[in-house]
């Protein structure tokens, strides 16, 4: 449910040089029209020519606050001075991001003062740095040359960190029920959680839902079942009943996302026992959509549901998950969950194999699970959480997922995680700063990126 962002441009200029230097202004104007045609897959970008004037700057700006930008990109294609800009930028309300870049890799000691002209918009980059600082604006600066591919990559990253703040004020979350009773850290202020993350928790009752799988067509369910059976390796000890009623709670759910248009959902296992119209735990469904970009949180648990969109929309894909036992050996910790995780982050040179696992209310079917590794590499994990007089606050880490030997005693999608630091240095921090017991965690060492995000959106940031 991501979506490109959409970026308006600022490109600043010197006024002097319409006198001092004829065609400067136009020549940069390609230049930057250039720029953003090489990147125009990164983003929905909008440019309406270079400023250099304070009107001209606050006519611009304003057109990009009625068009709802994600992001204010702003690049120097002369030096410019601050203060034709700083009112602009001390009213809007978007990410102000600064690209420091010019068209020339390099300059010869002896360049004719044209090419020195079309390459001088570095001084202004510090000249309204600096203003910036002193005025206590916010701002993310990324300094590059606009062909260095590893600049490329960081400033798709801040751009899209800069459009989870659109997605998440535009995010419903969709609680089935209520979240676990004497679970503190993560009871959230739904009105603090509106106001500082901008999702909203839509109220759900379990019998809504119940009500939806009574109402699944049996043919859609068979279609399901045999989808699942070209997909995955089913355990020969499934029976038909089982998995009808595993594809039945599926379509049911996909139902209820449809009707309140939730880009994330959570449920806790008491209140689905509770209803006799529930027939399992939807522990396949939920990795299955997870999988699709629909995340999902046990427990109850609103605020992890939205790491997980905070970490798909930065890294391109996430999954909630837990840290269950510590192994001091590997400097690592054992996760997992009951039977929870997206499964299109499995292991791709090994099979998803389907179980089924003892019911936890002896009325119900036998759930389904998943049973896989995530794949090995570099992650980033992060806590979405309440601190100290309902400030909320993101704690984050990087690490890995180790690349293990298959485990046949598996009974739940497990994986092992590593902290690039001591096991014990990392839970004592963790802990510390107040981390949940509920994580996210996607691909890549995208921390700094979370950081900026959390800047943004002016909640506490610590890193672990």
């Amino acid at each position: 449910m991501s979506y490109l962002p959409k970026v308006g441009v600022l490109g600043l200029s010197l006024k002097l040089h319409d006198i001092m230097s004829p065609g400067l202004k136009q020549d940069r104007e390609q230049f930057l029209k250039k720029v953003l045609d090489s990147i125009k897959g990164a983003a929905n970008f909008s440019f309406h020519g270079p400023c250099n004037t304070k009107q001209e700057v606050d006519d611009v700006v304003r057109i990009y606050e009625a068009e709802k930008m994600d992001a204010l990109l702003v690049i120097f294609l002369t030096y410019a001075p601050s203060l034709i800009c700083l009112q602009a930028l001390k009213r809007i309300q978007l990410p102000i991001i600064i690209w420091n870049t010019q068209e020339a890799v390099g300059v010869p000691y002896d360049a004719p003062p044209r090419i020195l002209l079309e390459n001088h918009g570095v001084h202004g980059v510090q000249d309204l740095c600096c203003a910036l600082n002193r005025s206590e604006i916010g701002f993310h600066l990324l300094t590059g040359h606009w062909k260095d591919e590893e600049t490329l990559e960081e400033l798709i990253r801040i751009l899209k960190a800069a459009n989870t703040i659109t997605t998440l004020c535009n995010a419903k979350i969709g609680l089935v029920g209520y979240s676990m009773q004497d679970m503190g850290d993560f009871n959230v202020d739904e009105t603090a959680f509106l106001s500082q993350v901008g999702a909203s928790v839509v109220h759900i009752p379990v019998d809504e839902l119940g009500d939806l799988v009574l109402a699944v067509p049996e043919d859609r369910v068979k279609e399901v079942m045999l989808k699942d059976k070209e997909r995955f390796h089913m355990d020969e000890g499934i029976t038909i009943e089982e998995h009808f009623a595993a594809a039945r709670m599926e379509l049911a759910i996909r139902h209820l996302i449809e009707i309140y248009s939730l880009n994330a959902w959570c449920q806790h296992f008491a209140v689905l026992n509770s209803s006799d119209k529930i027939p399992c735990q939807p522990y396949l469904a939920a990795s299955k959509l997870m999988g699709e970009g629909i995340f999902y949180a046990a427990e109850g648990d609103a605020t992890v549901a939205a790491a997980s969109i905070i970490m798909n929309c930065i890294t391109g894909n996430a999954t909630f998950t837990e840290m269950f036992t510590m192994d001091f050996y590997d400097n690592a910790l054992f996760m997992r969950h009951i039977g929870e995780l997206n499964i299109s982050m499995a292991r791709k040179d090994r099979p998803v194999r389907i179980i089924k696992k003892s019911p936890n209310d002896l009325r119900k079917s036998s759930p389904l699970t998943p049973v896989f590794s995530l794949e090995p590499g570099e992650t980033t994990l992060i806590s979405l959480t309440t601190g100290p007089k309902g400030k909320m606050r993101i704690v984050a880490a990087e690490g890995e997922i180790l690349d293990l030997p298959e485990a046949i005693n598996m009974d739940s999608p497990t994986y092992k995680w590593r902290p690039y630091c001591r096991l014990k240095e990392f839970l004592n921090n963790y802990s510390a700063a107040g981390g949940s017991h509920h994580q996210a965690i996607g691909y890549g060492k995208v921390i700094k990126y979370i950081e900026f995000l959390a800047d943004c959106m002016k909640i506490d940031f610590i890193r672990v």
